[in-house]
């Protein structure tokens, strides 16, 4: 008989008590896995108040992150398409989108000869490319377009022209935490401000 048949029988009686002690130390007790387990718990703990505030602050910050979004896409779609585009806010979802005006664009004494449904029709609306909506826990407390209180249509629009003017516009957001948000929007240049009022 060679050596080699003898291996098997060796390696098992004289490295199995071996083996069990290395696998005794790369594995885990019951008592380590708890005491990690245990500190992971007051980790989480002691982050939960600074999560809960995010999240909730999360509402506010879409809400006016959506609105000064709306604004600039509307403007921005009212310059590069030569046509009107309005900024809707509708009360009853509180969902926000921008709707072309086709027959806004201005004409000179040269397009007043050409057929206005072919001209619509050549250029043709663009569809809305932006829609948000605004987020259930953050009220609307004021709502001005021209000066006038919009707070009980069904839908507010404000208009963007293609010269880069734009209505009046005033909104103020209100968070259940009672953070207060105003964005308005400077006539003359049609962008979108963000004041912190609260």
């Amino acid at each position: 008989m060679n050596a080699g048949a003898h291996q098997p029988f060796l390696w098992t009686r004289s490295h199995g008590r071996g083996f069990d002690k290395e696998w005794g130390r790369s594995a885990f007790t019951l008592i380590e896995i708890m005491v990690a387990i245990g500190i992971m718990a007051v980790v989480l703990a002691m982050g939960m108040p600074a999560i809960y505030k995010s999240l909730r602050q999360e509402g506010i910050r879409k809400a006016c992150a959506d609105l000064l979004e709306g604004c600039v896409q509307a403007r921005a779609q009212a310059i590069l398409q030569g046509v009107a585009a309005d900024f809707v806010i509708r009360a009853e979802d509180g969902t926000l989108s921008i709707q072309m005006v086709p027959d806004s664009r201005p004409r000179s004494m040269n397009e007043l000869t050409v057929n206005l449904r072919d001209n619509t029709e050549a250029r043709g609306p663009a569809a809305p490319s932006f829609s948000a909506r605004l987020p259930e826990n953050v009220a609307v407390e004021l709502l001005d377009i021209n000066f006038v209180d919009h707070m009980d249509a069904g839908e507010a629009r404000v208009r963007f022209h293609p010269n880069g003017t734009s209505d009046e516009f005033t909104i103020v957001l209100r968070s259940e935490d009672g953070e207060v948000r105003k964005i308005s929007l400077e006539v003359v240049t049609g962008i979108a401000t963000m004041d912190v009022m609260q």
